[in-house]
């Protein structure tokens, strides 16, 4: 009985041991994962996100890869653009004509822009393209409720 006794007291010791030391491995990983939480948030603060993020030499190189990636940095711009635009239009600012140009020019400009600055952001090659955009006749009616 006593040696049943002395094992079960081992055997509990070691359990005991063996619980502390997974313990503390949990404690360390959720310190871990916070701090990278804590890390990548803070690096990570962003205004813009999606393909417009990336440079212009990540575009030209995926563009290069592959050429069907354009037309999802080209959804992105075309996005981008027509938001600029309502602002635009709302604030009573002059809106561009964003139909003046064929997509393939669009794209083109863009294309172009990104092959002279591949250090920049995509979207300064999407700015870019707006600013040569031509005016728009469009305004807003002004609200009579106001």
């Amino acid at each position: 009985m006593r040696r049943i006794l002395l094992n079960c007291r081992c055997f509990r010791g070691e359990a005991k041991v063996r619980g502390n030391v997974v313990r503390l491995f949990l404690w360390c990983v959720v310190v871990g994962c916070c701090l990278y939480v804590s890390q990548a948030s803070a690096a990570d603060d962003k205004v813009l996100g999606g393909p417009g993020a990336r440079t212009c030499g990540e575009f030209v190189f995926d563009y290069r890869g592959n050429r069907n990636t354009e037309n999802t940095y080209f959804d992105w711009a075309e996005g981008f653009i027509s938001g600029m635009n309502w602002i635009d239009a709302m604030t009573g600012h002059t809106a561009k004509n964003i139909m003046a140009l064929s997509v393939e020019d669009q794209k083109q400009v863009i294309r172009s822009y990104c092959n002279e600055h591949p250090l920049a952001p995509y979207w300064e090659a999407v700015i870019d393209l707006y600013n040569k955009l031509p005016n728009s006749g469009f305004q807003f009616p002004q609200n009579q409720n106001k």
